[in-house]
């Protein structure tokens, strides 16, 4: 039983990360981007604004 809260835990997160990352494309998709030297630094902003770990935004980024 433990291993399945376990397991059920981990793919809450997953998802979580998943729509996270899904809902700071779509905010960037739905404004004006800057030029492209600023987009990647809008895109790591917007996603820390929302909650995204650093981690999280620089892989979404590149």
């Amino acid at each position: 039983m433990k291993d399945l809260e376990r397991e059920n835990a981990r793919l809450r997160r997953l998802v979580a990360d998943l729509s996270l990352a899904g809902q700071v494309l779509a905010d960037v998709a739905s404004g004006n981007l800057p030029p492209p030297n600023g987009a990647g630094r809008r895109l790591l902003a917007s996603g820390m604004q929302n909650g995204l770990s650093e981690r999280h935004a620089r892989k979404l980024r590149s």
